[in-house]
């Protein structure tokens, strides 16, 4: 599946709906999630995510966020429809 190309992608994708269909029709479903990034300080400095700082100044001032406002973003994702946070 990983090393599909050019046309391989279209009968992957062909058959990947072929099983959608056989299993639940045509219906179709979405999941509203919201990711709540509680802080952005990261002592790793592993460079696998663009938004962490770490004690380089360079990069911005970091963050955390207080469980109240965790809450409240719960909360806000919630009153938006989110079916995951």
């Amino acid at each position: 599946l990983l090393r599909a190309r050019g046309r391989d992608v279209a009968v992957v994708c062909l058959a990947a709906d072929a099983v959608r269909q056989a299993l639940v029709g045509r219906k179709v479903s979405y999941v509203v999630c919201r990711n709540i990034n509680y802080t952005n300080r990261c002592g790793l400095a592993c460079s696998f995510c663009a938004f962490s700082k770490g004690n380089r100044q360079s990069r911005g001032t970091s963050y955390e966020l207080s469980h109240a406002e965790v809450s409240r973003r719960a909360a806000e994702a919630w009153e938006r429809g989110a079916t995951e946070v």
